[in-house]
């Protein structure tokens, strides 16, 4: 289940990456189960692939606000990002597997 909590620091999170412009890079925050933490997804250059790693989330705003306007500060935050074991995904809300097939079907953009 996701934490209300994580959910408002992945929209912080989330508005930073807009700012910096990172979010055409790829960089986006979701929540988690965790009250502090933070999912970030990102494509990794060193990996080339799209990962998703946890991090405690005013960690990273705190980084942030002090490097990532800094030369090469995108840069040094993927490589922190990529010392940091990825997950397989960030959680999805449960509570929306519960409800009716009706009221799902009326969730379904289409």
């Amino acid at each position: 289940m996701i934490d209300g909590r994580s959910n408002l620091l992945a929209s912080e999170l989330g508005d930073i990456f807009a700012r910096l412009g990172w979010h055409r890079a790829g960089f986006t925050a979701m929540a988690t189960e965790s009250a502090t933490a933070v999912a970030v997804q990102y494509r990794s250059p060193k990996f080339g692939a799209v990962r998703v790693v946890s991090c405690d989330a005013l960690g990273v705003a705190r980084w942030l606000k002090t490097h990532a306007v800094k030369p090469g500060g995108k840069a040094k935050f993927e490589e922190l990002l990529d010392r940091k074991e990825s997950v397989a995904a960030a959680p999805v809300q449960q509570l929306l597997n519960l409800t009716e097939p009706v009221a799902r079907r009326a969730m379904l953009p289409s």
